[in-house]
């Protein structure tokens, strides 16, 4: 497998992507700029290759970014969604007590009701105004995964390929 100049090799530290006919370089790190730089040596792919190499990694890179919209918002959520549950999870506790107990209990079953309504309110609230997001998240994230596959990555014994980067640093948000 050829290696970048050591020019290069100073910069690009990882080989992330190797087919056939193409390579890539990176180390995946912002640079002061806040760019990530890629090297592709381009000596063995005519110029429309490289274009289509180029153009991959920059729609990769695009899907990943889109998908990760929804990160802040579920982030955001995660105190509200624990609270929600956990008062949930009392409430249920509170019906089943009740319901071991004999006779009718209409004001109880009341407080209940107007809880549980409280609860299924919110997660309306929550679903109507955040899921369209969380919907183009997983629908970018599915694109990302078809774009990697579309590669066709061949591996290269202890380098990382860019799918195995996203398989252990991006999939996880998107879990």
């Amino acid at each position: 497998t050829p290696k970048p100049s050591s020019a290069a090799s100073d910069v690009y530290k990882r080989q992330i992507l190797s087919s056939k006919k193409a390579q890539l370089w990176t180390d995946l790190r912002l640079d002061e700029d806040g760019f990530i730089s890629y090297f592709i040596p381009h000596d063995i792919l005519g110029s429309r290759q490289a274009g289509r190499v180029a153009r991959a990694i920059a729609e990769a890179e695009t899907y990943r970014m889109a998908a990760m919209i929804a990160f802040p918002v579920a982030k955001s959520l995660s105190i509200p969604l624990r609270t929600a549950e956990s008062k949930l999870a009392d409430l249920s506790e509170s019906i089943s007590q009740l319901q071991t107990e004999p006779g009718v209990h209409t004001a109880k079953d009341g407080h209940f009701l107007g809880e549980l309504s409280s609860l299924a309110s919110r997660a309306e609230q929550w679903i109507s105004g955040y899921g369209l997001r969380f919907t183009a998240s997983e629908a970018y994230s599915q694109l990302l995964n078809k774009n990697l596959f579309e590669l066709a990555e061949s591996p290269i014994p202890g380098v990382q390929s860019l799918s195995e980067f996203m398989d252990r640093r991006f999939q996880p948000a998107m879990g």
